[in-house]
């Protein structure tokens, strides 16, 4: 086999390669572009499900302080 020859299969085998990189490159782009989206519906979802549970705190807050108001008139006692 002639160095020309031995060469020649390298830089094929260098193209080849250059071309895998490219194409796992590429997949590894999309994935962590899919990844991203995934998450960041995951982290609204979250948000949404945490302003939620806010609310409800507040609106209990707001019955307890009413009942808790309600009981102290009728009791005479206050806390």
């Amino acid at each position: 086999m002639s160095v020309e020859a031995t060469i020649e299969e390298f830089q094929e085998m260098l193209v080849k390669l250059r071309e895998k990189t490219e194409q796992l490159e590429s997949s590894t782009k999309s994935i962590d572009t899919t990844a991203k989206r995934d998450l960041s519906m995951k982290f609204k979802g979250i948000q949404r499900e945490l302003t939620d549970l806010s609310r409800q705190m507040r609106k209990t807050s707001t019955v307890m302080d009413e009942i808790v108001k309600k009981w102290s008139k009728e009791s005479g006692e206050y806390l």
